[in-house]
């Protein structure tokens, strides 16, 4: 559906019942600058909020943010997405923990199971699989994570997500429709986001992802940027999304 045009307020039920009283600039949770070292030594920096995780609780949700090739990890900082993520802390019942990664865009999915483990060394991560939101390009990371043409396997898709936010990532197009079907069959859910006045690409994205993957549609007001567009609309969606699929 296209949540630009909807005449009804979209509803924000049980686990973040308090949503339309986030801020923006609440500094109560403030995002924190860190670093790991993950691959051959090199330096993957970081902001993250919210409790460090524990493997043995299970009552938390974990968001892993990516960035495209055009952008980084300031961009979730400057939109106020990052904020409005991390004082969910303040408005729910169950914690939540925000991670925004400087990884480079791959075509494989290595350089993501990499940073996936060093967070993971070093407590950011419970190691338990995560949702993450990729936009543009950095999608594809998620999918050669499965894709056989670029070294994946199902077993290591299992291990890492646990959902997916992708926006606007044209590469779905490339990949078989059986890679595709891999995740509906796995019972991995999709939110598939694209802005209005994105091309004919953008959306089809969108369309494929839910005719082969079973993904959830949503149309924004903004360009292929559309996170950054729309920041609160974009916040909306995806609380939306955790609490409709208990993640």
């Amino acid at each position: 559906y296209d949540a630009t045009f909807s005449a009804e307020e979209s509803r924000i039920a049980g686990l973040y019942r308090n949503y339309e009283e986030i801020s923006i600039s609440a500094a109560d949770l403030d995002p924190t600058l860190d670093s790991v070292e993950y691959g051959e030594a090199e330096s993957l920096k970081l902001y993250r909020c919210g409790p460090e995780p524990s493997y043995y609780e299970t009552g938390f949700t974990e968001l892993i943010l990516l960035h495209g090739a055009m952008y980084d990890k300031e961009e979730w900082m400057e939109s106020g997405i990052l904020n409005m993520l991390c004082n969910l802390n303040e408005a729910s019942a169950k914690s939540i923990s925000v991670t925004a990664l400087d990884l480079p865009v791959s075509h494989n999915g290595e350089p993501l199971s990499m940073a996936f483990d060093a967070l993971t060394s070093r407590g950011l991560l419970s190691g338990h699989p995560a949702t993450f939101i990729t936009p543009s390009s950095s999608g594809i990371a998620v999918l050669n994570l499965i894709n056989a043409d670029d070294g994946g396997n199902l077993d290591e898709l299992k291990r890492i997500v646990k959902a997916w936010i992708p926006i606007a990532t044209k590469y779905v197009n490339n990949v078989p429709p059986e890679t595709l079907h891999k995740f509906r069959d796995e019972g991995i859910p999709i939110l598939a986001i694209n802005g209005h006045l994105d091309d004919k690409i953008g959306r089809e994205v969108g369309k494929r992802l839910r005719a082969m993957a079973g993904a959830k549609r949503v149309q924004l007001k903004g360009s292929h940027k559309v996170f950054a567009d729309s920041p609160r609309e974009f916040v909306k969606e995806v609380v939306e999304f955790l609490d409709e699929y208990n993640l």
